[in-house]
């Protein structure tokens, strides 16, 4: 992996984190098969078909955003974790 791939890779992780809810995510209190915004009642995602959330009493599909992130996250963190553990080597080597 070259440094231009590894820096268009994390600005793409890096979007994914700042258009999702912000955190911090937990499981659902309840039901424990969805994801919620900890403190609210505020869903970021579900186990589900869809997932929805209540804003002003009117029920809205929950935002794309927060599903791409988590999708993407199980390959994005154990890449995140290989470029550091990289730049740790070089750390060390240097």
């Amino acid at each position: 992996m070259n440094k231009e791939q590894i820096r268009e890779r994390l600005e793409a992780i890096k979007e994914r984190c700042e258009k999702a809810t912000e955190g911090k995510w937990g499981l659902n209190r309840y039901t424990g098969f969805g994801v919620e915004q900890v403190g609210t009642t505020r869903s970021v995602a579900s186990t589900g078909g869809y997932s929805t959330n209540m804003d002003d009493g009117v029920h809205v599909i929950e935002n794309y955003a927060n599903a791409d992130f988590i999708a993407n996250s199980r390959s994005d963190i154990p890449y995140l974790v290989s470029v550091i553990e990289s730049l740790m080597e070089e750390v060390s080597d240097g």
